[in-house]
């Protein structure tokens, strides 16, 4: 029973600090400090490792596109991949670069307005600005550039978390396709074949979810300062 015991603690030691975390110290990555703390005192060894992110176990997610792509081979004559993954993780994809549209718009009006105007204080001709106006465009300046900056790293988060997801979900169905492959197919399928398509083919698709959602909304960027700056 004391085995048991402690086993059940040392697996709760290793569990990722994520998962614990409240929605503030994973906003500000807090629950990041007892490893650098860590760190700080020795070098870090094995058990000092921590366990995979819940929503990152690769078992779950694979049971998780297996059953979307019955889904879709149920509801479709024929297979399609990118359909798949619309109904996986299109919406919440999307709903991401909704948000960043917004930050990085907000982000590229504000600042550089009261850039603007910080600087007009240091002109000695004008005479509206005082001194306490100056003073808080330099906090606000400086306040958006940390607000800007915690927003940027958790969209990266994001981002390259969803990223993970699809390929350790695709390379895992892989994997587990081919355990279920009998003796006279597998020799069929070259170590080199197997290779491409998780190392090429995976790995494209996570590129693409890095960097789509950057690319509509570069254009739709440049249509609304292109607005502005016509205004």
């Amino acid at each position: 029973m004391n085995g048991s015991s402690h086993e059940l603690d040392a697996e709760r030691s290793r569990s990722h600090p994520r998962d614990q975390a409240s929605w503030f110290s994973k906003i500000t990555f807090f629950y990041t400090l007892k490893s650098f703390i860590k760190i700080y005192k020795k070098p870090l060894e094995e058990d000092d490792l921590y366990q995979v992110p819940s929503d990152l176990q690769s078992q779950n997610l694979v049971d998780e596109l297996e059953k979307h792509i019955k889904n879709d081979i149920i509801s479709n004559e024929n297979l399609c991949l990118y359909r798949v993954l619309w109904k996986w993780y299109g919406v919440q994809y999307f709903c991401i670069g909704i948000m960043q549209l917004i930050a990085r718009t907000i982000s590229i009006i504000t600042i550089p307005m009261y850039i603007g105007k910080l600087v007009s204080f240091f002109d000695p001709i004008q005479h509206h600005i005082t001194k306490n106006e100056a003073y808080t465009y330099v906090f606000i300046i400086v306040g958006l550039n940390i607000l800007n900056c915690l927003y940027l790293h958790n969209y990266l988060l994001l981002v390259y978390g969803l990223s993970i997801k699809i390929r350790a979900a695709f390379c895992s169905l892989i994997y587990r396709k081919l355990l279920k492959l009998k003796p006279d197919s597998l020799m069929k399928v070259t170590s080199g074949k197997i290779t491409t398509l998780i190392q090429k083919d995976v790995g494209i698709l996570q590129e693409v979810v890095h960097l789509f959602n950057d690319f509509w909304i570069g254009i739709a960027q440049a249509f609304i300062v292109g607005y502005c700056v016509y205004e």
